[in-house]
């Protein structure tokens, strides 16, 4: 889908007022949201954003990884305030609070110089019918001197929700098993880190902060976001990712914090695929495909 309009902004949204949006717009459901029977054709726009050094620091000390270029998840963290505000308009059909991140993909196309001053673009659109709500994507790209550099498609579950306008039952991912020669790393998860992500993408769900937040949604304590899964995943083989790439990630079942977990990693011909477990639960992947 492509936007009728797409509004610029002088800054980004302030997280935390949205998010008292949220809660508002729960408390007053049909007033402050849930204005229409389809997503509203428009984008918004930042034309302007830079990461300072001390900030991709920041980042790196929670999502892993090093590099002399930006981090490749972390142009979603310019481009979420702009998702939440959209998502938090009153037009918007479905409420956010407790929507939950299901999937992602980003492509990487061009360099991303970690000082460099990035276009920002976000729109909503392909809503389809899901078992258990209403589905649909969140995409946001990256411009660099006019030239796309990354562009992103998050698709969320909206639980509960129905759209008369949305499309056919999303088809879902096969993804293979890891091999007998995969790699595995171990991994600690703290406690915190739900409270650490949420301190440098502004991505303050209350299920990622407090076990009685959380148990309010039906999990039984807090869980990680599902872009810091994708970002941690992806630190573990920054080093070896080409100049251009595709990484799908497929979020399966939620990592209660603490938790001690092991990635395991596949290297193929152009392709590398990282999961995330624990025990015997298998939470999230990530395939990496090399584009020439």
């Amino acid at each position: 889908m492509v936007p009728m309009s797409m509004q610029p902004l002088n800054g980004p949204p302030g997280t935390a007022h949205l998010y008292a949006r949220v809660i508002a717009g729960a408390s007053l459901p049909g007033f402050l949201w849930g204005g229409g029977d389809s997503i509203p054709e428009r984008g918004l726009s930042l034309p302007q954003v830079r990461f300072s050094a001390e900030e991709i620091e920041a980042y790196r000390r929670v999502c892993g990884g090093s590099g002399p270029d930006l981090p490749p998840a972390m142009l979603h963290v310019a481009g979420f305030p702009l998702a939440m505000y959209l998502m938090t308009s009153r037009d918007f059909p479905m409420g956010s609070l407790g929507m939950v991140h299901i999937a992602n993909r980003i492509e990487v196309t061009g360099q991303l110089p970690a000082l460099g001053e990035y276009e920002v673009q976000a729109h909503a659109g392909n809503a389809r019918t899901h078992p258990k709500g209403t589905q649909f994507d969140m995409v946001t790209s990256a411009s660099l001197d006019g030239e796309l550099v990354w562009h992103e498609t998050s698709t969320y579950l909206s639980r509960g929700s129905g759209l008369p306008s949305a499309g056919a039952t999303a088809e879902r991912t096969s993804w293979p098993d890891p091999t007998q020669n995969a790699e595995v790393v171990g991994l600690q998860i703290p406690s915190d880190m739900g409270r650490l992500y949420a301190a440098i993408s502004g991505d303050r769900n209350p299920i990622h902060l407090h076990p009685l937040a959380a148990k309010a949604f039906g999990f039984r304590t807090t869980i990680v976001h599902g872009m810091w899964t994708l970002a941690r995943c992806l630190a573990e083989v920054e080093g070896e990712l080409p100049g251009a790439y595709v990484a799908t990630a497929g979020f399966f079942k939620p990592v209660f914090l603490p938790a001690a977990s092991t990635l395991q990693i596949d290297r193929g011909d152009g392709k590398l695929t990282v999961w995330l477990t624990t025990e015997d639960t298998r939470h999230a992947v990530v395939h990496v495909q090399f584009r020439d």
